[in-house]
């Protein structure tokens, strides 16, 4: 029991080890770099519906479209699945999640939601 009262054992069963962060993840010259294709004098700060898109996120997407269009049939029954499953594991990693099958990968955060408030519904 802890000094609250409360069995340790139990509160402690649900709780993932965070992981240890660095304290500067991007220095600001790396920042600044990701950003260098937006207008100067403009701060977006949507990061929804109208583009604040990192460089490198840009850059990503352009290699996988190019590896798509070179070939679209092998890109989608050969590596695709592989792919995204490589997605899933790294992004449990990174959220500490006990299991993949945790993970989805969505189109946006309005998709999310949806997905979440349609799966509470069905709890009523």
């Amino acid at each position: 029991m802890d000094t609250n009262g409360a069995d340790t054992e139990i509160c402690n069963t649900h709780l993932p080890e965070k992981p240890e962060l660095s304290p500067t993840l991007i220095s600001d010259s790396e920042l600044l770099s990701e950003f260098s294709h937006h207008a100067q004098n403009k701060a977006r700060i949507n990061n929804g519906s109208f583009g604040c898109c990192l460089k490198s996120v840009l850059s990503a997407q352009q290699k996988w479209q190019l590896e798509f269009l070179k070939q679209p049939d092998d890109f989608y029954f050969n590596r695709l699945k592989d792919g995204i499953f490589k997605s899933r594991l790294a992004i449990k990693e990174l959220v500490n999640a006990d299991h993949i099958d945790e993970i989805s990968i969505v189109d946006n955060a309005t998709t999310a939601i949806a997905i979440v408030l349609q799966s509470v519904a069905w709890e009523f």
